[in-house]
């Protein structure tokens, strides 16, 4: 180990006694749910993403969409920082999952469509619990276990 690891010191010493780590990354950027339409509401958010530009749509720096830009960005680099961890738990020997929707923009990204490729993962889905909810939802969990 060298102090340009990502595993270095202290941080080396947690994660190497831990069985398997589960993580829920936050979707609110990643979903497609700013895609459906909003009824009765006067001013429904906007897309940030598309199939096409799954790390956000061009123009979110133009005037009044800074915000939006920003929680992309943000967003961006937690997608990054969690497909760097997926990888590196996982040459550790290290169970790791990674819970998101199904539809996520998440795995859409270069990394990790080529994640999904490798023979120790796997992408599991199931509708969560809808109890009280307009519809269901399709949840996934991308996984070595």
């Amino acid at each position: 180990m060298t102090s340009a690891s990502p595993w270095y010191g202290r941080e080396w010493q947690l994660i190497a006694s831990v069985d398997a780590v589960f993580i829920g990354l936050d979707c609110k950027t990643l979903s497609r749910a700013r895609e459906k339409p909003a009824l009765f509401h006067p001013k429904p958010p906007l897309p940030l993403r598309s199939e096409f530009h799954p790390r956000g749509l061009p123009g979110l720096s133009s005037r009044g969409r800074e915000k939006d830009e920003q929680k992309v960005r943000e967003a961006n680099g937690m997608a990054d920082f969690v497909i760097l961890l997926m990888s590196s738990l996982h040459v550790l020997g290290i169970g790791v999952a990674v819970e998101q929707p199904k539809t996520s923009y998440f795995f859409l990204f270069t990394a990790m469509m080529k994640i999904l490729q490798l023979p120790w993962c796997f992408f599991i889905w199931f509708f969560s619990c809808c109890w009280g909810g307009a519809r269901r939802k399709a949840t996934a969990v991308v996984t070595n276990m």
